[in-house]
């Protein structure tokens, strides 16, 4: 298994646990760009993007984020199968959940870096 397929196993694992719904939408290269999880937990959407250790989101999938949190939909990196950043990638989707109780902006979480889609920081 791939350094980035063993995270996405971990994450996949961590989502049936909590029982959420998610959707792993398979590349062809037509139609609108992607990242790896669409989900939906408690009413409330949010994507993850999976990376090897070490790796960070492509522009392309950088700028489907950012289209994702303009709309209110916020998106985490996960670049680690360990069962602290499971508990982590867990922690924010219950913050997610929590928070899409009111109006929120998108957000990409990526750790150490915030970038938000709020239009002050563009």
């Amino acid at each position: 298994m791939t350094p980035e397929g063993k995270v996405k196993a971990a994450v996949t694992k961590r989502l049936k646990a909590m029982n959420c719904w998610y959707y792993m939408p398979v590349g062809s290269g037509y139609g609108a760009p992607t990242i790896d999880y669409l989900c939906a937990y408690e009413g409330r959407a949010f994507g993850i993007e999976t990376k090897a250790p070490g790796k960070r989101p492509t522009p392309r999938q950088v700028a489907t984020m950012l289209a994702m949190g303009k709309q209110g939909v916020p998106s985490i990196v996960i670049d680690s199968s360990s069962e602290d950043k499971m508990k982590y990638l867990e922690a924010w989707i219950l913050m997610v959940c929590a928070a899409g109780k009111t109006r929120r902006v998108g957000k990409i979480w990526v750790e150490g870096d915030i970038r938000s889609t709020d239009n002050e920081r563009e």
